[in-house]
């Protein structure tokens, strides 16, 4: 027992590791994308004292720019939204899409009224995702919200059978 936090960046990263070629699908499926066919990311939760962030896809220079996808955006831009959709998911404790329709105003000053943050409970497990459309930011989200949230049952799963075991004993 005492065992520490269920929730930490190794579990994140494992199941990171778990959904990238599921999310790289998902991002470079026509009609799923705008422009550039990659993603900044952010998970928040409860065991992390820090956001876990990064990149799922091929991130685009400013040389490689589509000028037909409008002015140059930086990844950094990305990871910046991705971050305020995770952040306002978390705070409200349901996806951003949910935020938009129905509690707009719940929105704070600063926050990016896009879909793309998905959360369940306030001050929970969240993920933010941003880089190609709202519904695809959202989908790519939920596939990395629900494969950390597997690996954090399984986990606890692990530990109720593992004391258990160390009951029986005593």
């Amino acid at each position: 027992m005492g065992k520490g936090r269920i929730l930490n960046v190794s579990l994140v990263r494992g199941a990171l590791c778990l959904v990238k070629k599921g999310v790289e699908g998902l991002i470079k499926t026509p009609g799923n994308y705008w422009g550039p066919q990659c993603v900044a990311f952010e998970v928040r939760g409860p065991g992390l004292e820090e956001p876990v962030t990064g990149i799922i896809g091929d991130p685009v220079s400013e040389e490689d720019w589509n000028p037909e996808w409008g002015q140059y955006s930086p990844m950094e831009l990305f990871g910046e939204i991705a971050s305020a959709k995770c952040q306002a998911a978390q705070r409200c404790g349901m996806p951003t899409s949910r935020i938009l329709v129905e509690y707009p105003e719940e929105f704070q000053e600063g926050e990016w009224l896009y879909k793309g943050g998905v959360c369940q409970k306030s001050g929970g497990l969240a993920v933010g995702v941003s880089g190609v459309s709202g519904e695809t930011d959202e989908e790519a989200a939920w596939l990395i919200y629900h494969k950390i949230r597997e690996l954090t049952l399984k986990k606890a799963n692990s530990r109720v059978n593992s004391d258990q075991r160390e009951d029986r004993q005593i």
